[in-house]
């Protein structure tokens, strides 16, 4: 399975997104249900097929938006870019008007969670993207503190069987 199409860049200076559409005949596009897929640091192409075979048989259209290590060291950075990825969902065709399911890893997590940081703090601005959130997956989450990152402690670690959320 080829993976993308051309990769673009969501801001000038970042990492860039692809979309790519479900073969599946039935619904259009405006009202397909959309995976935003935000991937671990460094993820393949290859990784990622098997993510993209799981939604696109299914009739989901799936957009890949990664993340670069520098949205999780400067959160400027990251909050930035999270910036950039709810104007794309919630300002462009063929993303504004579609119901949602993000699938988050690792560092996309992170970028997910910058995401909502904008949507708490302009709620009435992203009402409407909220609302079009069908479900959340989150797989392989990175957890921590600033004092853990800075000692280089971060990820699961040590945390991972005393904090309970980390246990279901």
């Amino acid at each position: 399975m080829r993976v993308v199409g051309e990769p673009w860049l969501l801001c000038p200076w970042d990492s860039p997104c692809w979309f790519q559409c479900s073969p599946v005949p039935g619904d259009s596009a405006p009202s397909r249900p959309l995976v935003v897929l935000l991937p671990w640091f460094g993820a393949r192409p290859r990784s990622m097929a098997r993510y993209l075979e799981l939604y696109l048989p299914r009739g989901l259209d799936v957009l890949v938006v990664e993340s670069d290590l520098s949205h999780f060291l400067w959160p400027r950075h990251g909050l930035a870019y999270a910036a950039c990825v709810l104007g794309l969902l919630r300002d462009s065709q063929p993303f504004c008007s579609r119901p949602l399911l993000v699938h988050a890893f690792s560092i996309g997590g992170y970028t997910f969670a910058q995401m909502m940081v904008h949507m708490s703090r302009e709620p009435q601005r992203h009402r409407q993207l909220a609302e079009r959130i069908r479900g959340l997956v989150y797989d392989s989450l990175v957890m921590g503190s600033l004092g853990n990152m800075a000692l280089g402690e971060w990820g699961l670690g040590r945390s991972c069987g005393a904090n309970p959320l980390s246990r279901h």
